[in-house]
């Protein structure tokens, strides 16, 4: 007699094999859905669109919650949305889905560099490079935490390690390895890097920055005082197209300072110095320090009978730029005291931020109530020279109207800071 399942047991099989089915369906219904998200989220990523991406792969993973490729599109979308912090935990859930994820790692790594947060940084890079030995991008991120961590020399032993297995020149790559040989003492490696980044990325004027300052360590003055030049034309165009609001001016471009102090410096190597100043006033005009240049600015001040009378006005600026207050407030008194000198507002501030700073308070409020108009940091200036000076409900105004006038334009900080002023001086 054949054999066969109770009726009972016929039932349980076919509610399992239901349930396996229902399941399945609905894993592919599910799987299907996300895929079709992530296919528009692709789209989205190819077009630059990060909101949209950020989105259609949100949804992606809702359905389907386990592809560390679309984790790392939120992450890509994220980051370029500027969501710095977002972008570092949709990169962790991809490698939480796929612990040998290495693009995931690396890209977690270098935002959490960029967060200032080096210890995880350096902890994700060790991970990461126990997976691909000697990969490129990681020798690379390990030369970036070692030039962080002041030991230059073994970065750029990485560093040149990963250019020599790169199938192609790296910008990242190069442009670590000139900022580092430029700061060990390597022009030649640093000449090399930078040129190969001027050649890469030719309109990013740091890159010309930095081939200037190899020129210079190996005493090509010409070259150096050409590709300065070539890097302010470019600093220049950027400070131009930074966003300003009613005057709004709280930051230059990286560098321009930089550029124009050396530039400034080696037309007074060459005996130049009308040159020299002309080049270090223009980074005066910009609100620039100029504290860094104390020994060129000394001998630029030596050699002042050899400048035409009507430099005397920027020399004084450049002299209260570089924080040499006293001979700045000299060159200004006699030049206050020549019924022929006309002052510009420029004038008038830096006269005024050299009497403040020689505790000559009230002589410097007169400075700055002088002046034609007050953009943002003249405007501040007042302010802070009326609350040293004692005089809170003055600075408090002040305060409070720099605020109103440039509310849009502050950053957090700005903003924060003032309110904290505007705070302290009504108790």
């Amino acid at each position: 007699m054949e054999k066969s399942l109770s009726k009972s047991a016929r039932w349980l099989i076919a509610g399992i094999l239901i349930v396996l089915l229902g399941g399945q369906l609905i894993f592919s219904s599910t799987y299907a859905i996300g895929q079709t998200y992530a296919h528009n989220g692709r789209i989205s990523h190819t077009n630059k669109q990060w909101k949209e991406t950020v989105w259609f792969y949100n949804n992606a993973t809702q359905w389907y919650p386990y592809s560390h490729h679309w984790w790392y599109s939120i992450g890509v979308g994220k980051k370029e949305g500027g969501d710095v912090q977002g972008a570092i935990d949709a990169m962790e859930q991809g490698v939480i889905r796929a612990p040998s994820f290495v693009l995931g790692f690396i890209r977690a790594a270098t935002l959490k560099y960029q967060m200032k947060d080096i210890k995880v940084a350096a902890s994700l890079t060790e991970q990461v490079d126990a997976l691909v030995p000697r990969h490129v991008e990681v020798n690379y991120l390990q030369g970036l935490l070692l030039a962080n961590d002041g030991k230059k020399q073994d970065a750029m032993k990485l560093l040149l390690s990963a250019r020599r297995d790169a199938l192609k020149p790296h910008a990242s790559i190069e442009a670590l390895l000139a900022y580092t040989a430029n700061e060990t003492g390597q022009p030649e490696i640093a000449l090399e890097a930078s040129s190969q980044l001027t050649k890469l990325q030719p309109s990013i004027a740091k890159h010309w920055l930095a081939k200037g300052k190899a020129h210079r360590q190996l005493g090509q003055k010409d070259q150096a005082i050409e590709t300065y030049q070539h890097a302010i034309s470019l600093y220049t165009k950027q400070y131009a197209a930074m966003p300003k609001t009613a005057d709004l001016q709280t930051s230059l471009p990286f560098g321009i300072v930089e550029a124009y102090s050396a530039l400034g410096e080696l037309r007074i190597e060459e005996g130049l110095y009308t040159q020299a100043l002309n080049s270090f006033y223009s980074a005066t005009e910009l609100y620039a320090e100029l504290n860094k240049s104390e020994k060129a600015l000394t001998e630029l001040a030596s050699q002042s009978k050899q400048l035409l009378d009507e430099d005397r006005v920027k020399l004084a600026c450049v002299l209260s730029a570089g924080r040499q207050w006293s001979a700045a407030i000299g060159i200004f008194e006699a030049l206050v005291a020549d019924p022929s000198s006309n002052l510009n507002s420029m004038a008038h501030y830096r006269y005024g931020i050299s009497l403040r700073n020689s505790g000559q308070y009230d002589l410097a409020l007169e400075q700055f109530r002088a002046m034609s108009n007050r953009p943002f940091i003249p405007s501040l200036a007042y302010a802070d020279t009326l609350r040293v000076s004692g005089q809170k409900e003055a600075a408090r105004l002040e305060y409070t109207k720099i605020l109103n006038v440039y509310q849009s334009g502050l950053s957090d900080r700005q903003r924060g800071e003032l309110t904290v002023l505007i705070k302290n001086l009504s108790s």
